[in-house]
């Protein structure tokens, strides 16, 4: 038996064709979101971010009500990006509960509705010292996002702090990168040695630019006040390792708040 298939004939299949592309297409779009909005949420239960949020730590070790995440900066700002809209929780439960995470589990109940917690408790002792480093004379228009992709090609980024003048929300030229193991240290300052931009042990902690930005964010606070030893900036060593703490970045977001901070 012999079929003769017209134009006619081979049009609606290939609108059929066409549309299962363009389904395939809008999956694997979502999928992209979903994994997006997943890593965001794990980057905010991490162990960097919870070891450093006021907010977030007494939620350690509990279950957290998802609607709390909706005032997040970043995380809202995805979900309008993404959905185009941010007032419930029901994208944001969507994604959680398509994709698997090894950082937290999620729940929904009619008690207590739908909510989130991590999976294990903090590591004993603060390991993050030996895991961050020191980065400086950074341009103005330095990102978060910049910084992660930057350093993430030396190892897994489990945070990033670029502290910001209070008076007009610029960076000051310097961060903290926290990664995930000792191993992104170690490659990165082998990198850096190789680009001759390691900072010397031997350089004045005075030149270091967090220094600065602290002398320079003093004499704007108190104008042309004489400096005291009660402002005098703390003393810091010159390397690229970081002994102090970064600036704790998670809170609940208002209308004057800037971006929360990124991994």
């Amino acid at each position: 038996m012999t079929f003769n298939f017209s134009r006619q004939h081979l049009h609606p299949l290939a609108k059929m064709v066409e549309e299962m592309k363009s389904e395939k297409k809008n999956r694997k779009r979502k999928k992209s979101m979903y994994r997006t909005i997943v890593k965001q949420m794990e980057f905010y239960l991490g162990d960097a971010n919870m070891s450093k949020s006021d907010f977030l730590r007494p939620y350690l070790e509990q279950w957290i009500p998802l609607d709390i995440f909706l005032t997040f900066n970043k995380l809202v700002g995805m979900l309008k990006e993404f959905f185009g809209r941010a007032d419930s929780t029901e994208d944001l439960w969507k994604a959680l509960k398509s994709i698997e995470s090894e950082v937290f589990e999620v729940e929904e109940t009619s008690e207590s509705g739908r909510r989130i917690k991590r999976k294990r408790p903090l590591p004993i002792g603060d390991l993050s010292e030996s895991k961050t480093i020191y980065v400086e004379r950074l341009p103005p228009n330095v990102t978060l996002e910049m910084l992660q992709d930057l350093f993430g090609k030396h190892g897994e980024v489990a945070y990033v702090s670029l502290p910001k003048y209070k008076h007009n929300s610029m960076p000051k030229g310097f961060a903290f990168i926290e990664f995930k193991s000792e191993d992104g240290v170690k490659k990165s300052l082998e990198s850096y040695v190789l680009a001759k931009r390691k900072i010397s042990t031997a350089m004045d902690p005075a030149e270091l630019q967090s220094i600065k930005s602290y002398q320079l964010e003093q004499e704007h606070l108190q104008g042309d006040k004489p400096k005291t030893a009660s402002n005098s900036p703390p003393k810091k060593k010159a390397k690229l390792e970081s002994d102090t703490q970064p600036e704790k970045e998670e809170k609940p977001a208002t209308a004057d708040e800037p971006e929360d901070s990124k991994e």
